[in-house]
């Protein structure tokens, strides 16, 4: 009873973490402790912030594990040194902030639960990063990209038996899991593909790569996509939850068209290993997709179902970095697809 009284008291103020990570980054306080290793005196003094309130700023990012205390002196931690510091390639900083908004918007959560339609500010947020504003676009991609290297990194360790074989991308973001299949496979061919203007972040961004002549990037929307193309595995990393349900089922289908039989097809998402998973961050990603799109397609249930549907026989999960799971299944007959259902 105890843990769950305290996983109460602790979800109750679990805004204050967000908001004093939304802080430290705006003020480049962690440029500074990369710096000048202050102490509490001189960082208070340096950004004209109380004493006693800089001392508890601090010891909620210590507690986060991104600054750590050498006897009266605060230093980055190894993990602060890579998502909070912006010549870091795993930057996170932008989407740290931009999470301001995603606050703003959950004080209308009661409003979406009984009209059961997205947050307009929400979704006006995805649309902007998804190309509609160039800056937002950017910065979202940017965000996607720190997170996807070390996932690309992880889950191209478990496809050495593609090496050789040909893989196509849907939706890939700057392509940091295609360059990740890449270097590690480098006798497979990838085609990917995204909107034209993160398809264009993608090119700047595996340009100087050794590997990038292995990744065809194109621009196209998943509707106007040549699905009769056979590929020996379609990956669909974090794409499906950015469609409603009947669009997801439509994508999966084609994506399953494109699949040599015996090939693979990759979904990442935030999700539950299993129903009893007692983790909760895949209902939380639930709850904020419904409020950008109105869509809870991703969860444990919905992936098992679209594999049988689509003859997909589920061969593999696999836990990748920042809550994410890839889920692995390989075509075993060719299966029409209703483009209606």
């Amino acid at each position: 009873m105890d843990s769950i009284l305290k996983q109460l008291m602790t979800w109750m103020w679990g805004f204050v973490p967000s908001r004093c990570l939304q802080i430290a980054i705006r003020a480049g306080l962690f440029e500074y402790i990369s710096t000048s290793h202050p102490t509490t005196d001189e960082l208070s003094e340096h950004f004209s912030f109380s004493h006693r309130w800089a001392s508890a700023l601090l010891l909620v990012l210590n507690d986060i594990g991104l600054i750590v205390k050498r006897y009266d002196r605060w230093q980055m931690s190894e993990e602060g040194n890579k998502w909070t510091l912006k010549n870091s390639e795993h930057y996170l900083g932008d989407f740290i902030v931009r999470s301001e908004t995603l606050y703003n918007a959950y004080t209308k959560l009661d409003d979406s639960m009984k009209s059961g339609e997205p947050n307009p500010i929400m979704r006006n947020m995805t649309l902007d990063a998804f190309g509609e504003d160039d800056v937002e676009t950017r910065n979202f991609a940017a965000s996607m990209k720190a997170m996807s290297i070390d996932i690309g990194e992880e889950l191209a360790k478990h496809l050495y038996f593609l090496d050789k074989g040909k893989i196509l991308d849907v939706g890939c973001g700057v392509g940091a899991i295609a360059l990740a299949i890449a270097q590690r496979l480098p006798n497979t061919d990838i085609v990917a593909f995204d909107l034209p203007k993160v398809a264009k972040l993608c090119r700047e961004f595996i340009a100087s790569n050794k590997a990038a002549h292995k990744i065809s990037v194109l621009s196209s929307s998943w509707n106007d996509w040549d699905w009769r193309k056979q590929y020996d595995c379609v990956l669909l990393s974090q794409v499906l939850h950015e469609l409603d349900s009947k669009e997801s089922s439509i994508l999966f289908r084609n994506a399953v068209q494109a699949l040599n039989v015996g090939g693979l097809v990759i979904v990442i998402a935030i999700a539950k290993l299993s129903q009893n998973d007692p983790d909760i961050l895949p209902s939380i990603f639930r709850m904020n997709m419904l409020m950008e799109i109105g869509g809870d397609n991703t969860d444990i249930g919905w992936i098992t179902c679209v594999f049988e549907q689509n003859n997909i026989s589920m061969k593999d999960k696999i836990i990748l970095p920042g809550g994410r799971v890839a889920y692995i299944g390989e075509k075993i007959a060719n299966k029409g697809i209703n483009a209606d259902s």
